[in-house]
């Protein structure tokens, strides 16, 4: 093989893989991603995302995952600041739902002094308001009782939201998805 055969081999798979990597930094969920080939009906650049963002994950009948890379304003998540990510209403699951945060760019389990690195339904003591809604504190400094805190890092972060079970709003996108806002 040339060296100009390579080279324009190597630039298409240079272009490929910045359009995946474009594709997977905003990404906001897992819908369309996992399944049979009969299912993703030969969209092999989603079935290739799948494989970038959690190769062994379960298709949007089984669980939905969201993706939280930015705040509401499209700003990547920073642990320097606080945010609230308030849920009109809990998730619609039959199972669970959980919100785990990673640090980046290790994408590691963020380590805290209470040992907290997810929140979710099963979490011990989570406060829900008359409706059934959730709000989560995200920050660096605990915001005091009588709040559901997940900790984050000194830096940038991203966090998983996974639903197990789940209902027909969330699969549709008819269920109102929060986005992080900042509050201090």
């Amino acid at each position: 093989m040339g060296k100009e055969t390579a080279a324009a081999i190597q630039a298409g798979i240079d272009a490929a893989l910045k359009k995946l990597n474009d594709r997977v930094v905003t990404n906001k969920d897992n819908i369309g991603l996992f399944g049979s080939r009969e299912y993703l009906k030969g969209d092999y650049e989603s079935r290739a995302i799948g494989a970038m963002i959690g190769i062994y994950g379960q298709n949007e009948q089984d669980a939905v995952y969201f993706s939280y890379q930015t705040d509401k304003d499209g700003k990547p998540l920073d642990g320097t600041k606080s945010y609230e990510l308030a849920f009109k209403e809990a998730p619609p699951v039959s199972q669970f739902w959980s919100l785990t945060m990673y640090n980046l760019p290790q994408r590691l389990l963020v380590d805290n002094a209470i040992d907290r690195y997810s929140i979710g339904d099963r979490t011990e003591g989570l406060v829900k308001d008359e409706n059934g809604g959730v709000i989560i504190t995200l920050s660096k400094t605990d915001p005091g009782k009588g709040k559901n805190w997940l900790p984050t890092p000194d830096g940038p972060f991203f966090m998983m939201m996974r639903m197990y079970g789940p209902g027909e709003g969330i699969v549709k996108g008819t269920w109102p998805r929060p986005e992080p806002k900042i509050v201090n």
